[in-house]
């Protein structure tokens, strides 16, 4: 007998196991994190599990917002006027308390971006000015900055890259590599990378027709797009370069183009815009899929989130808005499953600009 209702108890408890497991694996495929959006010069913070949002900031902000890869604090610029070469200035906010921090104050030329350590890096151009007549920019010192949002330190790093005399410069988020793009000639340029313990730079496509250059948040990987500059047509191909091996994978895009080049926060799939279509690429085979008719307007980044296969953005499509019912004479903030293609839509009315971002 005793055995009898010791194997009824072994089947209860692994049946309560069974039951359990399904309750949290559910629970953990639920959709979690925050995404930061824009709407009546507010910057809001929804989190995605309760479809609750709530102001964080009261701020216009015209440019793109990153957040940092723990989710505590938001990068964004405040241009001083909207045109072309007006100063602008650097802010972070922390997502928690809402304090506002001025990193960089209203300088016409100055870039920033997350390290992967959550510290931020910061390249001013002081001197930098866009000559009277607006068809030229007058060049001049630049300053590399780290900056640590927690304690507001300032640092300057040991190891730097000066730009090529016509072209720019991208840091990694480790910061020990730097790809350098340098104009050649008729449109065309060069593309270099050089890394601390490399013991040159190396060049990785010349000439090229070069479109943009993105690093994977893990440091690891460099993509580009280019031209085919062999028969100067509109085939476009999309470029993967490893660090570690020094390889280059070549994508063919089959005619489509590839515009503001969107990684995912795990370095495993990278999203793009090509011509209104969402496109995405999965790392592991490079598998490319492409959802039509999804976006809104061209080289508008989207961001992925944290954990899952999702990205969120924000759009006006027709085809988008047939699905999720929103007007389409304003913008619905929508989720896109990867890699169903399904849309979900969070809410209308969201601002055009910044894109929204997705943060844990």
């Amino acid at each position: 007998m005793n055995s009898g209702i010791n194997r009824n108890l072994t089947q209860l408890v692994i049946l309560i196991c069974l039951i359990v497991s399904v309750a949290v694996a559910c629970q953990s495929s639920k959709d979690s994190g925050y995404i930061y959006f824009g709407e009546n010069s507010t910057i809001w913070k929804l989190e995605v599990a309760t479809q609750e949002a709530n102001p964080l900031i009261r701020r216009k902000i015209s440019e793109g917002m990153e957040i940092s890869p723990n989710g505590e604090w938001l990068l964004y610029a405040v241009p001083k006027q909207i045109k072309r070469g007006s100063p602008r200035s650097i802010w972070i906010v922390n997502t928690r308390t809402g304090r506002e921090i001025e990193v960089s104050h209203n300088l016409a030329f100055v870039e920033a971006w997350w390290l992967i350590d959550n510290r931020l890096a910061v390249i001013e151009y002081p001197e930098w000015h866009v000559s009277d007549d607006g068809k030229s920019v007058i060049k001049g010192n630049i300053t590399t900055l780290i900056f640590e949002p927690n304690t507001e330190r300032i640092s300057i790093p040991s190891w730097t890259v000066d730009p090529p005399n016509n072209g720019t410069i991208i840091y990694s988020p480790t910061f020990d590599c730097v790809a350098e793009s340098e104009f050649y000639k008729q449109d065309l340029d060069i593309l270099r990378v050089t890394c601390k313990d490399m013991k040159e730079t190396i060049t990785i496509a010349k000439p090229v027709s070069l479109g943009e250059v993105a690093w994977s948040p893990d440091g690891n990987l460099l993509s580009f797009d280019a031209g085919d500059i062999a028969n100067y047509t509109n085939s476009w191909r999309l470029y993967f370069w490893q660090r570690e091996t020094q390889a280059l994978q070549e994508i063919n895009l089959n005619g489509r183009s590839a515009f503001a080049l969107s990684w995912s926060p795990d370095s495993q799939w990278l999203a793009f815009d090509d011509n209104s279509n969402l496109c995405v690429i999965r790392l592991s085979n490079y598998d490319l899929t492409c959802y039509e008719d999804i976006l809104s307007g061209v080289g508008m980044p989207v961001s992925w989130a944290f954990g899952s296969r999702k990205i969120v953005l924000s759009t006006c499509a027709p085809k988008v808005c047939s699905q999720v019912e929103c007007d389409c004479s304003e913008r619905a903030l929508v989720t896109v499953d990867i890699p169903s293609g399904n849309i979900t839509k969070l809410r209308n009315g969201v601002d055009d600009s910044p894109t929204p971002v997705w943060g844990p």
